[in-house]
């Protein structure tokens, strides 16, 4: 079967179906799991796995052989398994492109960058790398920051707080800045790169109790949360290419 590039961006443009493909990618499928894992009914599940036969990218293994599925106690419903069609895993595999790199700035490199990068590493690793850096490092992640990630079930703790001279002879294709406004010295990373800047103030620069502090690392958190999910979900539907 001969795969036309169109017809795969045009499986690509679906969210559901981008979730079936990167489930098969890791194994063969019963049907009937990605009603369990997706939460689409049935009929939805048919129409995307008809669509993705039919531009090449998935195929029919076999009978599924779990008699405890759902599917399975149907008689007007064979539970069959699907796998990753076999040129689609050849064309997956072709390119050796290095996937681009998203450097995230702020100053110390101990808070705000570095839950960014967790958040960011755990929605979008798979298509993006991502790196985060500092003009004027701490040489620490703040131990906060690592509290309030787990708490996300992120673990930063083997970060590395870094300046970001360190990337300046690497391809770097975005750079984000996340100092917040009131932040007096925001770094500038030289080169022709796509560029943004969203502000979350320094939840390092709070004095008062632990749980007070650990309040607004909360809410920091959260703001980064909703920014870098909403740009990963971007880069995921294409959007946003990289």
């Amino acid at each position: 079967m001969t795969l036309e590039l169109t017809d795969i961006y045009k499986s690509f443009s679906d969210f559901s179906r981008l979730r079936i493909l990167h489930l098969l990618i890791q194994q063969p499928v019963c049907v009937c799991h990605f009603q369990e894992v997706i939460g689409l009914p049935q009929v939805n599940v048919s129409q995307h796995l008809a669509y993705l036969r039919k531009a090449g990218l998935v195929a029919i293994l076999s009978l599924c052989q779990n008699p405890s599925s759902p599917s399975a106690s149907r008689a007007h419903r064979i539970p069959y398994a699907v796998t990753i069609h076999v040129p689609f895993k050849t064309f997956r595999n072709m390119s050796t492109k290095p996937k681009p790199l998203v450097l995230i700035l702020c100053t110390g490199n101990s808070c705000r960058s570095q839950m960014a990068e967790g958040i960011l590493r755990a929605h979008a690793g798979e298509i993006i790398r991502i790196e985060s850096a500092g003009s004027a490092p701490t040489g620490q992640i703040h131990p906060f920051a690592i509290k309030v990630m787990n708490e996300i079930g992120i673990d930063i703790s083997e970060h590395r707080s870094k300046h970001l001279s360190e990337f300046l002879d690497t391809p770097v294709h975005t750079v984000i800045s996340v100092c917040g406004n009131a932040d007096q010295a925001c770094p500038i990373f030289p080169g022709m790169v796509r560029r943004y800047h969203w502000a979350f103030d320094d939840p390092a620069k709070l004095k008062g109790s632990e749980d007070d502090i650990l309040a607004v690392f909360r809410k920091v958190r959260d703001e980064i949360v909703r920014v870098f999910h909403a740009y990963a979900a971007g880069l995921q539907m294409g959007k946003d290419h990289v």
